[in-house]
């Protein structure tokens, strides 16, 4: 009997999707990797999937690597001043800036690649 409620239309759904699985012609390639991962096709058709959630969260994910690449470009602006503005070497002025040291060749490339090494 249905009564509308979201725990008897997934028993429905994962039913009909036991009976796709099951009633699938043998000769279709997919039909073995289907019925031995049975369990994982059930719960990935079963399972929600959000539209929103997840272009919020690669919306999301693209704000951090502009905000990790403005950082970065923002780094080598103070460095290009500190060479020039007090006479320093790259080095130098990496760590005047307190730059780990295992940043010093990502950013020694930035650098050459803007021109100013």
């Amino acid at each position: 009997m249905k009564d509308g409620s979201a725990e008897n239309d997934g028993l429905e759904i994962g039913i009909a999707i036991d009976k796709a699985i099951d009633d699938m012609p043998e000769d279709f390639l997919i039909r073995e990797f289907l019925l031995a991962h049975k369990a994982e096709v059930k719960d990935m058709c079963l399972t929600e999937y959000n539209e929103a959630e997840t272009m919020e969260m690669f919306r999301e994910e693209g704000r951090e690597e502009g905000r990790e690449e403005g950082r970065e470009e923002t780094t080598v602006t103070y460095i290009k001043n500190i060479m020039d503005s007090l006479g320093f070497g790259m080095e130098k002025a990496m760590s005047v800036l307190k730059i780990p040291a295992e940043k010093y060749g990502m950013y020694r490339i930035l650098l050459e690649e803007s021109g100013k090494s």
